[in-house]
């Protein structure tokens, strides 16, 4: 059994390693494909296996990848586990909610960029990252939305501690009116640096992947259709 453990462990090992620095983009998205798939495994099994986090805190931090056909897997794959939320409930009750988090962080640091890309696949991820946002919102009880958000960083900001779903309304509202109206509510901000803890980082360092062409522009609606659900739900 011992050695069995052992062997577990240095293929997640080999996995975790390939996801965050494979150079291909092909086996970069298979690598990373295999990461949710093991994780949703391991969350079935409640093994309560300590390298789950290191799997999400990989899978997190690609979903701010320059390349967004790798980015979208990790994007698909933070998607998939709101099926799993009471699993990841149960193996560390913070973890649903950090989910949460780290796609209204990613939102708010790729948005701006994003608004003034003329690159398609910029403004369509955008879109994958808010129906990924919506799935968590609608898969959570309300209950754990209205829960106080606590980072270092902002309690400084703002002692008061406000609600997850107060950000998640502000990302929002910062997609359908630009992403200025978000910087300016400086004591309301959910950056990067406030996701940093013990068990996340979110400036994990990614290897880079080879060069690929760019993905043809091709005008598209898909942004716009989105933005105006988002603005009659705010």
């Amino acid at each position: 059994m011992g050695a069995h453990l052992q062997g577990q462990c240095c293929l997640v090992n080999i996995i975790l390693k390939n996801a965050a620095e494979e150079p291909s983009e092909a086996a970069r998205c298979l690598a990373l494909c295999c990461l949710g798939l093991w994780i949703c495994e391991e969350l079935m099994q409640c093994t309560n296996h300590p390298q789950v986090k290191d799997a999400i805190n990989v899978l997190g931090v690609t979903l701010k990848f320059f390349n967004k056909q790798i980015a979208q897997i990790a994007c698909d794959t933070f998607q998939l586990l709101t099926t799993y939320w009471e699993r990841l409930h149960k193996y560390e009750p913070s973890l649903p909610r950090k989910m949460i988090e780290i796609v209204i962080a990613t939102i708010s640091f790729l948005l701006p960029s994003a608004e003034y890309s003329s690159m398609e696949g910029d403004k369509k991820f955008i879109v994958s990252l808010l129906l990924c946002l919506l799935d968590w919102c609608m898969t959570l009880p309300l209950t754990m939305l209205l829960e106080p958000v606590f980072t270092s960083s902002l309690e400084d900001q703002n002692p008061s501690n406000a609600p997850l779903l107060d950000y998640i309304y502000r990302v929002l509202h910062s997609c359908v009116h630009g992403s200025s109206t978000y910087t300016q509510q400086s004591h309301y901000l959910l950056s990067l640096a406030d996701l940093s803890s013990d068990s996340y980082d979110p400036f994990l360092p990614l290897g880079n992947v080879r060069n690929t062409e760019p993905m043809p522009f091709q005008p598209s609606a898909d942004l716009s259709n989105l933005l105006t659900v988002v603005e009659e739900l705010v």
